[in-house]
């Protein structure tokens, strides 16, 4: 026997001796939820998330497309195999271009860390060869790792804020329709 209020009669602080337990097999109902609390959404921040994460899959896909024809181009045909291996990447950055524009973040994780990892091979083979010129090939990983960065920094507070990463921003003002003055 506890003292704790049952369903139907509410636990009074005067009542001198313990309430009996209800006799219900009924599992109590609990109390009504509140709607869950969504803070207001930035959608200054939508907009940059979504102008900058089609930014970076376009350059992953413009690179790509790039290396595809610099290796056609440079490569002698009769080096077919030696081609088709060499375009591999090219086709995955594409796809992960693709994904990425699609605003899946697992294709911005990878292509961030793809980037992190061109940035240590860059580095470690400038260093190797001794040749300080050769550090100018760490521009663009490093400003696609930092774009990747930035555009997971973006993502992480949308979705912290409760909203998908395909949610479209409002219009600061309504859409015009053609015919009326």
């Amino acid at each position: 026997m506890t003292d704790e209020p049952t369903p139907y009669r509410p636990h009074s602080t005067t009542s001198p001796g313990p309430t009996t337990p209800s006799l219900s097999t009924t599992p109590r109902a609990s109390p009504p939820r509140s709607p869950v609390y969504r803070p207001p959404l930035d959608h200054e921040l939508l907009r940059t998330f979504r102008t900058q994460v089609l930014a970076l899959g376009a350059v992953w896909i413009a690179f790509a497309l790039l290396y595809a024809v610099l290796v056609l181009a440079l490569l002698p045909p009769a080096m077919e195999a030696s081609r088709i291996l060499l375009l591999a990447p090219a086709l995955i950055s594409i796809l992960f271009g693709i994904a990425i524009i699609q605003k899946r973040l697992w294709a911005i994780r990878a292509a961030t860390f793809l980037s992190f990892c061109s940035v240590l091979a860059v580095a470690y083979r400038a260093f190797q060869l001794n040749a300080p010129l050769a550090l100018l090939g760490l521009v663009v990983p490093l400003l696609l790792l930092l774009q990747g960065w930035r555009v997971l920094d973006w993502a992480h507070q949308i979705r912290a804020a409760g909203f998908p990463l395909t949610t479209t921003p409002r219009r600061s003002t309504p859409p015009q329709t053609a015919g009326k003055a």
